[in-house]
């Protein structure tokens, strides 16, 4: 679940007054960097905690006017390379190379960052007798796929070789008819030789791409003409060299789209399209059709906003963000719930619309004259957007989200926490049943280090949290409102933590040691945060992918289903100055191979007799006072069931109403 909060914050990008009309043709963020690209400049920011501009390129005029402006760009995360394509019909290729000049922030133990610099390797250009066509490009981090005017596809690779000639899919010239959607009965290939200058008049001139889409995990190619067709392409399960590796092999139902987005590991595929909604296809199940995203429910008509504009997903593929040409940005679930919009409630008519002057859109509407770009951060945090027409500023939404990593069995009733990235939303519940929720801010000394929040665990009575960045560990008592953290920030810093859970007055930390390589469980008390207290550690198999506890009993699951249950045994008091010893030992181990998805969290549950399985997920009602009552053997006492949650398909579920579904694994291990 993803929620909004505060008001959206205004990053300038304007570096000349003539950049504040110019339109941003890409958008993108990966490993801590954000690539802003306008008609002119490329422009590099830290998408860390700290979004500063770390390096720019102009292109001078001479180049704008011997090969045009920039209007599409692909980006090679692996090496930072980047191609641009201009208007001109060329190709220009730069780098994203670090300067030894760095920004500090906070102090020296803060990670500084290093400023960078774009730099232009070499030109491609390509020939085309009719300078006004036009051709788009896609690519992943082995090659570039180049969609031609007159509908046949090109490959260049990253160091400006052509791959092969040119080619077209034969079926595009007969799909184009009435009543073609479906699938494509052929998928050989047209060619011809990669000099000439001049194409064929063989194929329909209206056959060009707007945009189009690879994924290589999938092995598909997703092609946007012009006309608002949509082709779906398949690709040889090897890797991409050639462009007769690609064949031609349905078509959507959609006419009027005017922008695609693909979901890799979720294997969904959206479809904006000039009527205003987004089509959502599942590409596991024949590509059908699975529902239907609009704001015609909410009272809003295609008047309002304008037809689609831009679709970016969440790192995780379990959301997505819609802006419209016109007017707004919305986010929503895969299940169709809409979690955020921008659109004034109350305002649904153009009638009502805000026509104020530039000069006053900081104090009005976010995103009132529409999206032109927009991306996710890579934890799903923060949403970038750029307003149509106003590229002088880059618009910074503020998200918090669920933790699904938390224990399900030791979760608060009375407390529910929501993770932010430098903050947590915490949500009470007073006596009168009445909700109270405030932001419960990182300490600036150990969110500097340790940004973003990764991690956080509620103990069973809701009065302490553990919490969790990319090092450390830190405490916070509810009740006194205090933090506690380590005391030697170098042990701090050695512990990149995969998972927490609380087990009574021990906090067990799911960490990795980079000295080591390994995986291992480690118990602090939770009155001391340092290694000289440290009561046991335990290496693990591998990395864990999902954690719970009961009573004294942990349970481990690692990739692909493989559980561990563990037993802790603690002699003596968990006080300052008092004697006390933790052994672990495994009591059960299981493979499950029958299951089709990695879980994602996971429930121990207590070996009882029981008719309704709904009973197994009230914590009041499986208590340790009803557990030891009616299970005094201690070998009775280990639990002998669990419930998982994992992540579904639709083609297994039938439908996305609800993302994520429970299997209880009844057998006794």
């Amino acid at each position: 679940m993803l929620m909004a909060y505060g008001w959206p914050k205004f990053l300038p990008i304007a570096t000349t007054p003539s950049l504040c009309s110019q339109p941003v043709v890409y958008l993108k963020i990966y490993n801590g960097l954000l690539l802003l690209i306008t008609s002119t400049q490329i422009q590099v920011w830290s998408a860390s905690q700290n979004k500063v501009r770390l390096g720019i390129h102009v292109r001078e005029v001479a180049s704008l006017q011997k090969y045009g402006e920039n209007i599409q760009a692909v980006w090679k995360s692996d090496t930072n390379s980047i191609v641009v394509l201009t208007s001109g019909h060329s190709l220009h290729f730069f780098e994203i190379a670090p300067s030894s000049k760095q920004l500090h922030f906070y102090g020296e133990e803060s990670t500084p960052l290093s400023l960078v610099h774009v730099n232009e390797l070499f030109i491609k250009e390509i020939p085309l007798q009719d300078s006004n066509s036009k051709i788009t490009l896609c690519g992943d981090n082995l090659n570039i796929i180049l969609g031609l005017p007159d509908g046949r596809l090109t490959m260049v690779s990253w160091v400006g070789e052509f791959l092969g000639e040119p080619s077209a899919l034969q079926d595009i010239c007969s799909a184009l008819l009435p009543g073609s959607v479906g699938h494509i009965s052929s998928g050989s290939l047209l060619r011809s030789p990669l000099g000439s200058n001049s194409y064929s008049h063989d194929y329909p001139q209206n056959v060009g791409y707007a945009q189009m889409e690879l994924s290589a995990a999938l092995h598909l190619l997703v092609l946007l003409l012009l006309d608002g067709r949509v082709l779906q392409c398949s690709i040889k399960q090897n890797a991409l060299g050639q462009v007769q590796d690609i064949a031609a092999s349905k078509w959507l139902g959609v006419y009027d789209a005017v922008c695609t987005s693909m979901a890799h590991e979720q294997k969904l595929l959206g479809i904006g399209t000039k009527r205003g909604t987004v089509e959502l296809f599942n590409l596991v199940d024949g590509s059908s059709l699975l529902r239907t995203i609009s704001l015609f429910d909410w009272g809003y008509s295609l008047e309002d906003t304008g037809p689609v504009s831009s679709i970016s997903w969440t790192p995780d593929y379990a959301a997505f963000s819609v802006g419209w040409k016109y007017r707004g940005l919305a986010v929503w679930s895969v299940s169709g719930c809409r979690l955020m919009c921008t659109i004034r409630q109350g305002s649904a008519s153009t009638q009502f619309s805000p026509t104020v002057p530039s000069s006053e859109l900081f104090k009005n509407e976010p995103m009132a004259n529409g999206v032109a770009a927009l991306t996710w951060g890579e934890h799903a945090y923060n949403l970038f957007s750029v307003e149509h027409g106003h590229a002088i500023r880059l618009v910074q939404f503020s998200f918090v989200k669920s933790s699904i990593t938390r224990c399900i069995a030791g979760s608060s009733h009375a407390l529910q926490v929501l993770l932010g990235e430098d903050r947590l939303l915490v949500v009470e519940s007073d006596e009168e049943s009445q909700l109270k929720m405030h932001h419960l801010v990182i300490p600036q000394s150990y969110i500097s280090v340790s940004w973003p929040v990764t991690q956080v665990a509620v103990n069973e009575d809701g009065t302490f949290l553990a919490i969790a960045g990319q090092k450390g560990l830190i405490l916070y008592d509810v009740r006194l409102k205090k933090w506690r953290v380590f005391g030697d920030i170098m042990q701090e810093r050695q512990i990149c933590c995969c998972g927490l859970v609380w087990l009574g007055k021990i906090i067990i930390v799911c960490c990795y040691r980079e000295a080591t390589g390994m995986y291992e469980l480690n118990l602090y008390p939770r009155y001391h945060l340092d290694e000289s207290s440290l009561l046991y550690r335990k290496q693990l198999l591998d990395k864990p992918i999902a954690l719970d506890v009961w009573q004294d009993y942990v349970l481990v699951a690692y990739p692909p289903f493989d559980i561990q249950v563990l037993h802790v045994n603690i002699s003596g008091s968990l006080y300052p100055f008092a004697t006390s010893s933790v052994q672990i030992s495994t009591v059960r181990e299981l493979s499950i191979m029958s299951a089709r998805k990695n879980p994602i969290a996971i429930q121990l549950v207590p070996n009882f007799n029981f008719k309704n399985w709904g009973h197994l997920l009230t914590v009041e009602n499986v208590g340790s006072e009803y557990w030891n009552k009616h299970s005094p053997d201690p070998l009775s006492r280990q639990p002998t069931r669990c419930c998982y949650l994992s992540v579904c398909s639709s083609a297994q579920m039938g439908s996305y109403h609800c993302l994520i579904w429970i299997r209880a694994v009844k057998e006794s291990w």
